[in-house]
């Protein structure tokens, strides 16, 4: 019956060790993910960014539209970057809305890369 308790309460503190108590904050693991994918998607508009002006004759090339739209989102990407890696690197939760933040980037720079 003790054995019985004692893995009951193993396994409870277990999933309580895993669980993020404050739901306002982001876990290391979605601070971590986040980044990674905003960085993937850094590499793909900065390529983008790279490309000529479309007008010319050479395809593929970028709009004018969506090259401010994609610069847009590299910067506000790099500020909730910024703000989640000093979160890290302090022992510190980030807020959800620094995640939310450069989850959006992402978005928004692989959909425009994309058309």
């Amino acid at each position: 019956m003790k054995i019985g308790m004692l893995g009951a309460a193993f396994a409870l503190a277990l999933g309580l060790a895993a669980c993020n108590i404050d739901p306002n904050v982001a876990t290391p693991n979605q601070e971590v993910i986040a980044v990674n994918a905003y960085n993937a998607a850094v590499a793909a508009g900065t390529q983008y960014l790279g490309l000529p002006l479309c007008g010319s004759a050479s395809s593929p090339c970028r709009t004018q539209t969506l090259s401010q739209q994609v610069y847009t989102a590299l910067k506000a990407g790099r500020v909730a970057r910024k703000q989640i890696l000093t979160a890290l690197a302090a022992n510190q939760a980030a807020p959800l809305t620094a995640i939310g933040a450069l989850q959006a980037a992402a978005t928004v720079i692989q959909q425009t890369v994309q058309r």
